[in-house]
């Protein structure tokens, strides 16, 4: 569906993709769906249609799960397996990187999101989007989120002031 909404998008048919990429964001792939997202977001950021950007992009953020609750939720199952048994469970070894989201799409979805609400206004959400940009540690967003962090913060101090 990702790639389906790619060459829809290449090919003209907004409304394709944008369906497209809405079925590959219900996948809940974890490497998929954040990568759909940014994408719809461009796409209706484009179109002029800032809300459904603000929500595909939080979408991507969002893709990100809870990786240290999984963790615990395996090693309580593991402890309570251990205790209705009399022979040792042995750890299980956890391949997080299946569960991640692409962690350049949810750094471009935050940084993106910053933008967008920093053009609406909303300098407070800015701040929230670019901070959490500038925390993904992606060599290409990170700098840029920090920079526009550091202007928006500038603004609320202004504003603060007066």
């Amino acid at each position: 569906m990702f790639n389906l909404g790619n060459l829809l998008k290449q090919q003209g048919d907004l409304e394709g993709a944008k369906d497209a990429y809405r079925r590959a964001i219900n996948s809940r792939h974890p490497r998929v769906t954040a990568l759909a997202a940014v994408n719809l977001g461009r796409l209706l950021a484009r179109q002029g249609d800032m809300s459904g950007a603000r929500d595909a992009y939080q979408q991507a953020i969002d893709s990100e799960p809870d990786i240290a609750g999984i963790e615990a939720r395996m090693r309580a199952r593991l402890a309570d397996r251990a205790d209705a048994q009399t022979r040792p469970v042995h750890l299980e070894v956890i391949d997080i990187r299946r569960w991640r989201a692409d962690p350049e799409a949810v750094a471009i979805a935050a940084f993106s999101l910053g933008e967008l609400l920093a053009k609406e206004g909303d300098a407070e959400g800015a701040r929230a989007a670019f901070a959490s940009a500038a925390h993904t540690r992606d060599p290409d967003i990170a700098p840029k989120a920090a920079a526009d962090l550091g202007l928006i913060l500038q603004q609320i101090d202004r504003k603060s002031v007066v």
